[in-house]
């Protein structure tokens, strides 16, 4: 297993974040759902695959073309990552879980719900065990559609127009500006965003 304090201090200085956000800084390394060679599944499946349950106060959206919108498991680091949880050490995975067979059951547990009725909130999802931490990948369950347009844009035209390599760093900035009151030290996290 990679140790993740000796990852951070590798890759460098990392804005303030909490501990699921912190790492995901480099290029696809494989094809899209990295289909490892060994026969285990991609990185995507490893996380979202198995112990997967779609939470049933997960929002949902009426789509533009009319669709119904499915319930989708959302991963943070991003799939196509080295930091993938799902990206087994052998294979250069740098933040791999400890049961790669079985990674999704060490992220932070969240859900995206309406909370109030009309806001999509994130929550932690009190059907998992509390996280632990400190935790190397995050999971929630949420929108198909929001989790599919979110990133869409990354492998398609971020990756191709600042010409990234293998292994060329890049760096998620996730607006830490705009909350405040977030202390990742603490228990319970609660944030407001700007």
């Amino acid at each position: 297993m990679v140790d993740p304090e000796q990852a951070r201090q590798d890759a460098g200085p990392v804005p303030a974040a909490p501990p699921a956000v912190q790492g995901a800084q480099r290029a696809p390394g494989q094809e899209t759902e990295n289909k490892l060679d060994n026969g285990k599944p991609g990185n995507r499946k490893a996380i979202c695959g198995r112990a997967f349950r779609k939470h049933p106060d997960t929002a949902t959206i009426a789509t533009p073309s009319g669709n119904t919108d499915p319930i989708s498991c959302d991963e943070y680091p991003f799939a196509a990552t080295y930091e993938s949880s799902g990206f087994p050490t052998a294979n250069g995975g740098l933040n791999a879980a400890q049961n790669i067979d079985y990674a999704g059951l060490e992220c932070v547990q969240t859900v995206v719900a309406k909370g109030d009725g009309t806001r999509e909130h994130l929550y932690n999802d009190t059907t998992y065990d509390d996280p632990k931490w400190f935790a190397p990948c995050g999971r929630s369950s949420m929108s198909n559609y929001v989790n599919t347009q979110s990133m869409q844009p990354f492998g398609v035209k971020f990756a191709k127009d600042f010409r990234l390599l293998d292994y060329d760093e890049y760096w998620v900035d996730p607006a830490n500006a705009r909350f405040s009151g977030c202390d990742p030290s603490q228990a319970v996290i609660k944030c407001k965003m700007n």
